[in-house]
């Protein structure tokens, strides 16, 4: 009798709970490899940025997009384009203020932005690859958003699983 409750809690309660962790992860990762492909071709920002704007926090993506520019050289490397993405995305009570851990050094980047004679491009690849994190977690849970790759644009249509 013990046995067949232990085998029932199993299959009722054990199981269902690792086939949800497995099919969230497979999700999320497939959600950020999709994100990343689209992001990098250019071909997704506008609809990700609508979602963002929809969830009430387009920062990460406005940051990430800037940052993106600065790296790529489409914006100049300058130390004034360096202290505005600076003082728009990092510094306390900025307008578009993003969300960041304390472990990033914003005096640090202040630092080199300020005294530094050459600007590195690689200056903001925490901040980016933590606002594409963000990114990633917010369109993971926007539940009604589906994404499929396309050649050409990003397919967002809705699904209920439940």
């Amino acid at each position: 009798m013990l046995f067949y409750c232990t085998i029932e809690q199993f299959v009722t309660i054990f199981l269902p709970v690792l086939y949800s962790v497995r099919y969230d992860s497979k999700n999320s990762e497939e959600i950020s490899m999709e994100v990343a492909i689209k992001l990098k071709e250019g071909d997704a920002y506008a609809e990700i940025l609508d979602i963002a704007r929809r969830g009430y926090h387009p920062e990460q993506m406005l940051a990430w997009y800037d940052i993106e520019l600065f790296k790529t050289g489409k914006l100049p490397i300058t130390k004034e384009t360096a202290l505005q993405i600076i003082s728009l995305y990092l510094e306390r009570d900025s307008p578009l203020n993003i969300n960041i851990p304390k472990h990033f050094d914003i005096p640090n980047l202040l630092g080199i932005a300020n005294h530094s004679p050459i600007i590195p491009r690689d200056m903001f690849d925490g901040i980016q690859s933590f606002c594409f994190n963000d990114i990633c977690k917010c369109l993971c849970g926007h539940n009604s958003a589906r994404f499929e790759l396309n050649e050409k644009k990003l397919d967002i249509g809705l699904w209920n699983d439940y």
